[in-house]
């Protein structure tokens, strides 16, 4: 995980030699403002704990193998 924010002059160099930094080049200095209402209403949905999530996608990779153990 990412501890370090990379400044935008070197997401913009290293744009023109990593399609990855293009597309994120494009993002630099936008905000975006997002908002779940809708799916709550409508859908009646609801988030997860964040520990949970992890507890049980931790679980899951483990049942599957996934972590190549």
């Amino acid at each position: 995980m990412p501890t370090r924010t990379m400044p935008d002059l070197v997401v913009k160099l290293l744009a023109h030699l990593n399609p990855q930094m293009a597309m994120v080049r494009l993002e630099l200095g936008r905000t975006r403002l997002v908002d779940s209402g809708k799916a709550r209403t409508q859908l009646g949905w609801r988030p997860r704990p964040t520990e949970e999530t992890i507890l049980d996608t931790a679980t899951a990779l483990i049942a599957d193998d996934a972590l190549g153990r």
